[in-house]
């Protein structure tokens, strides 16, 4: 949570976060494994739709929406990231949730899919996600947050104490 982005409309609370292996490995152990597991149950889906789609490495993100409202609608296909001045839009979704395609929710109900967008997106610096009119810059918090745990990781190395589990 402390690195999501989020995003809240009148409709719904989207949140946005990276699966790159350099960021997950930061989480705790506890969501880095429930992350790993997820994209290693999706591996195929995720591999058959970017063979699809012609994009060999992409960046994927997990995108979460989470209805405020009876029957809050949501347009999966409008989150977007903008990073080193260059707009990118999803170019597949893989699908976690289970009525995912409905693009309804009830209060308090979520849908979660991993998005595919293309290569070019880093998230080593600020960067910003949109959703229709909206739009976040709380991932320079993140990345701020993402350098002071590497720090943290890479002076234990240095003292030789192990990685947690």
């Amino acid at each position: 949570d402390d690195i999501a982005v989020r995003i809240t409309t009148a409709q719904v609370d989207i949140q946005v976060l990276p699966l790159s292996e350099g960021i997950i490995h930061l989480l705790l152990p506890d969501a880095y494994r429930a992350l790993s597991d997820l994209l290693r149950n999706r591996r195929t889906s995720i591999d058959s739709l970017a063979a699809q789609t012609g994009t060999p490495d992409p960046t994927l993100v997990q995108v979460t929406f989470v209805g405020l409202v009876p029957q809050a609608r949501f347009n999966p296909e409008d989150v977007n990231i903008t990073s080193a001045g260059q707009l990118f839009r999803p170019v597949g979704i893989v699908p976690v949730s289970p009525g995912w395609g409905s693009y309804q929710l009830d209060a308090r109900v979520q849908a979660t899919a991993i998005y595919l967008f293309d290569e070019g997106i880093t998230f080593r610096e600020d960067l910003t996600v949109s959703y229709q009119t909206r739009t976040s810059t709380a991932w320079s918090r993140s990345v701020r947050l993402l350098d002071q745990e590497l720090a943290r990781v890479r002076a234990r190395q240095a003292a030789g104490a192990p990685e947690p589990p």
